[in-house]
């Protein structure tokens, strides 16, 4: 399962440990390592690997760190179940939003929710139609600037990811939403933009409802490219 190690010619040197978290991450993805299998121990890995034992350590306080090991002591290192919110935390740590990482978080906001806007319009039920119908309602009810209307806003957006009924895409959204939560505060605010927003979520919400996926995901696309060019 485990074989020697044969350090391949590069750019730049590679560390041992780094080979040492691919293989096992390797071995994850084939499905030989599963959730809640025990790893050997440090000598038995390092003996495997044929290294010494510090680039073992290494790679395992680092897999730890990022969740896909979970160490036990008096039992063993087993592989963990990944949760994805906890792994996109500790990915961008010290991550910093500004003027001009805020447009690029977008673009990727955009290919997300645009494409789980097509899903939702083919698995959406009932339940999340009249969600976003509420959403909408409370948009256009909620005074100018307020919480309210954000709150609604972003109502609205949430419910589409929820209706692809994609549990990864969602936690993956989620996180993102968090980071670009400013974005919405800025557009909402610019001069006719209320209105535009509003007007999309409708033909969104239409679309959705008839289960045109094409379309839902081309308006969704549309709606936030046009937000993000206030930016």
């Amino acid at each position: 399962m485990f074989q020697p190690i044969r350090k391949k010619k590069s750019d730049r040197p590679t560390r041992y440990y780094e080979i040492i978290i691919q293989k096992i991450n390797d071995m994850i993805l084939k499905g030989t390592l599963q959730d809640g299998d025990k790893l050997p121990s440090e000598r038995e890995l390092a003996e495997m690997f044929r290294t010494s034992r510090v680039p073992v350590r290494e790679a395992i306080k680092i897999l730890e760190f990022l969740g896909i090991v979970e160490i036990i002591d008096g039992e063993g290192t087993f592989i963990s179940s990944i949760e994805i919110p906890s792994l996109m935390d500790k990915i961008f740590f010290g991550f910093k939003i500004d003027d001009q990482t805020l447009p690029e978080l977008f673009e990727i906001r955009v290919l997300l929710e645009g494409y789980a806007a097509g899903r939702a319009a083919k698995r959406r039920s009932e339940a999340d139609l009249n969600m976003l119908k509420q959403s909408i309602e409370d948009m256009t009810n909620a005074q100018l600037y307020t919480d309210d209307l954000l709150q609604a806003s972003k109502d609205f957006h949430n419910t589409v990811v929820r209706a692809a009924q994609n549990s990864i895409l969602n936690d993956i959204y989620q996180f993102l939403s968090e980071l670009v939560e400013m974005s919405r505060q800025k557009t909402l605010v610019e001069q006719g933009q209320l209105s535009i927003a509003i007007k999309y979520h409708q033909k969104i919400y239409a679309m959705i409802k008839d289960q045109d996926e094409e379309k839902a995901e081309s308006l969704m696309r549309e709606h936030l490219i046009d937000q993000n060019n206030i930016l």
